[in-house]
């Protein structure tokens, strides 16, 4: 009877390429969990930006007819207590 130390090459060849295999699928595994976690902060941060985005749009619109509302009451005062 031989003991696994005995065993012939072939089969601690294919025994350790096994493991190797296991091994790098383990490793894989969990770079791809890692790489799909990044992936999700990536929208929530790119989510976070666009939000931001469009509420300074709002207040740059809210400002800008603020300001041309401003603009044309003082033209408006302007031109009739000038000319009439």
């Amino acid at each position: 009877m031989t003991e696994k130390n005995d065993a012939n090459p072939m089969e601690k060849l294919a025994t350790e390429s096994t493991h190797r295999m296991e091994q790098m699928i383990e490793d894989y595994k969990k770079f791809e969990s890692q790489q799909q976690q990044k992936a999700m902060e990536m929208i929530d941060e790119g989510a976070k930006m666009m939000k931001a985005s469009v509420e300074y749009g709002m207040k740059m619109s809210e400002e800008w007819r603020r300001l041309a509302l401003q603009a044309n009451r003082q033209a408006t005062e302007l031109f009739t207590t000038r000319w009439f």
